[in-house]
């Protein structure tokens, strides 16, 4: 198995290392995500062009090796290049499909899948989303839709600080901006309607726009991961920010909105406020908002078939186990307790 394989070959990879460091399993994540994106490249004659651009010329048995060569700086910006490529290919396909004949500013294969809401396969778990065609590993297939709230941001979230999700629908981000999903987006005559069974409507927008809908996949239950499990994740998330040179044609397609205060050069306490972040935010105490508009998108692990049901991981805090959902069940709990150390 691939992932049994990727798995075994990172745990060689960084022996020795403090299996407590939460950056250690952000390498391990990292370093898979690299992988799986460049296999997508590699082994799709379609992205032959991209392939070159982005100076692919190894095999696919070759990845690792020409992985393990690369910095962790040309890692994740070489990770980035390929997410985007995938997402503007997506977009330029929904462009197609609500232009039919029309001609968007960039020329791209179209997607062999797209998603549905239907009851989950999980028990109790409500709606899942299921692929309908076929996409193989690496392949980007969903994106958080929401309003975005950057770190500085977060009060301004209802009822902050006491910020209920017991849905499970928010996302944090790396840079510590928070996703939320549960705030519809504006009524647009213009839209069509959402997929059926997509109460918020983002879908609207952007019909691959349901990564709060993916439920947890839990393997066995046992918090030793099983990937061959028919519940195992088949999915992974990686932060990604729409760039504002993105054409006009295509923005229509971005399914997320960033949240902005009013405006706070006016009055001694906001000017105030205005410093002191700015002060922060050079000594590292605050995170820097990311530039565009960020999104997190879901990336296949593996191949995903006609009717499968997406999973991934939620990897619950291990140490807060009393409050854990009583349907939660860990998959990896090694990861988890990893990336909550």
């Amino acid at each position: 198995n691939p992932r049994l394989l990727l798995d075994w070959l990172l745990r060689g990879f960084f022996k020795g290392w403090s299996k407590s460091n939460r950056g250690f399993q952000q390498q391990l994540d990292d370093r898979r995500l690299h992988w799986l994106l460049c296999h997508r490249i590699i082994s799709d004659p379609s992205w032959s062009k991209a392939r070159v651009g982005l100076g692919l010329q190894c095999e696919a048995d070759g990845i690792i090796e020409r992985s393990d060569k690369l910095s962790e700086e040309k890692r994740m910006s070489e990770s980035m290049d390929i997410i985007e490529i995938q997402v503007k290919r997506c977009l330029n396909h929904l462009f197609k499909l609500s232009n039919p004949g029309g001609q968007s500013s960039s020329e791209h294969a179209p997607l062999t899948y797209s998603s549905e809401l239907r009851p989950s396969l999980v028990p109790n778990a409500g709606m899942g989303v299921f692929i309908k065609g076929s996409c193989p590993p690496g392949s980007v297939v969903l994106f958080h839709p929401g309003v975005v709230y950057s770190e500085r941001n977060l009060r301004y979230m209802p009822d902050f600080p006491k910020i209920a999700d017991p849905d499970f629908m928010l996302c944090v981000r790396r840079d510590r901006a928070l996703i939320d999903p549960t705030i519809p987006p504006p009524a647009d005559d213009a839209l069509p309607p959402p997929l059926p069974g997509d109460a918020l409507g983002w879908t609207a927008k952007n019909p691959y726009a349901l990564g709060h809908m993916v439920n947890h996949g839990e393997g066995d239950g046992s918090g030793v991961p099983d990937v061959t499990h028919p519940r195992a994740p088949n999915v992974t998330g990686a932060d990604y920010a729409f760039q504002d040179s993105l054409p006009a044609d295509l923005r229509r397609f971005v399914p997320n909105d960033v949240f902005q205060p009013q405006d706070r050069s006016k009055g001694l306490l906001n000017k105030v406020e205005g410093f002191m972040e700015k002060r922060m935010e050079k000594e590292g105490s605050i995170t820097k908002d990311t530039e565009g508009v960020p999104t997190r998108v879901l990336i296949t692990t593996r191949g995903v078939g006609d009717g499968e049901e997406l999973l991934m991981d939620y990897r619950l805090d291990p140490a807060r186990k009393r409050q854990w959902p009583a349907w939660y069940r860990s998959f990896d709990e090694e990861s988890a307790l990893r990336r909550w150390s």
